[in-house]
């Protein structure tokens, strides 16, 4: 692929630990000053958007007492670029109340879906309509009342409880979380798109697939997760191509 056939260029599930010495957090702010770079360099009425997928970081609850500098650090740098090309946002199943609090820091920022040019971007966890347990959980964490507790009680172990919780949730409902849902994500792609073309691109299960939906007309793309051994990202081209490779290899 051509770089200036590059129309998006994606980063999905590095899952960041938000600690400034992991090694990891290191390598992608490199890896992101990379992109940005490459980026810049095209015209800039056709400069492609970064499209983050969710799951950024292992945990990312947008409250006072809950945050660290790694997670301001990641603001102050969408923030900056999203005045020199797109920069598009996605909360995963891992991140919580990032677009009330810090939407303006994006192009776009969302906890559901973004639509452009035929593309629908999402992060995935809410694609298997069967996972109730899940559904569930989702609708009791992500709501006004939640937020406030988290902040009521910041100050009074509230970052250690939220850390515990996650840690006991890792593994339950494992029956649904080893399942990947091809037939639901056929079912979305046509429900977005019906009987026109279109492309439906996720994160969220950290490996890559590539098929279409039943009548053929609708792509359906999911991006492995970047890890620091792989550094795994995705460039989708203009004429809706995706291709998958090492951030190393975007020239510098």
């Amino acid at each position: 692929m051509r770089q200036e056939e590059i129309k998006y260029i994606l980063v999905a599930d590095s899952h960041l630990s938000g600690e400034d010495t992991d090694p990891a957090t290191g390598e992608f702010f490199v890896m992101l000053d990379r992109i940005a770079s490459f980026i810049l360099r095209q015209k800039k009425d056709s400069r492609p958007a970064l499209v983050f997928l969710g799951d950024i970081f292992e945990l990312w609850i947008a409250v006072r007492g809950y945050e660290n500098s790694c997670h301001e650090r990641f603001l102050a740098w969408c923030g900056k670029y999203k005045e020199e090309f797109p920069v598009y946002f996605i909360e995963g199943n891992h991140e919580f109340f990032i677009t009330g609090r810090y939407g303006k820091n994006f192009s776009c920022c969302t906890a559901g879906q973004i639509e452009r040019d035929g593309v629908v971007f999402l992060h995935g966890d809410l694609i298997n309509l069967t996972d109730w347990k899940y559904r569930s959980l989702r609708i009791l964490l992500r709501n006004p009342f939640t937020a406030f507790l988290l902040y009521l009680f910041a100050d009074s172990g509230g970052k250690s409880v939220a850390e515990k919780i996650r840690n006991t949730l890792k593994g339950s409902n494992l029956e649904n979380k080893k399942y990947f849902p091809f037939s639901f994500m056929k079912e979305r792609a046509y429900s977005l798109f019906k009987n026109d073309k279109g492309i439906l691109i996720a994160g969220h299960f950290h490996e890559q697939h590539i098929f279409s939906s039943e009548n053929g007309l609708q792509h359906i793309y999911t991006l492995p997760a970047w890890k620091r051994e792989s550094g795994y990202i995705g460039c989708l081209s203009s004429d809706g191509k995706m291709t998958v490779f090492p951030w190393q290899k975007l020239p510098d």
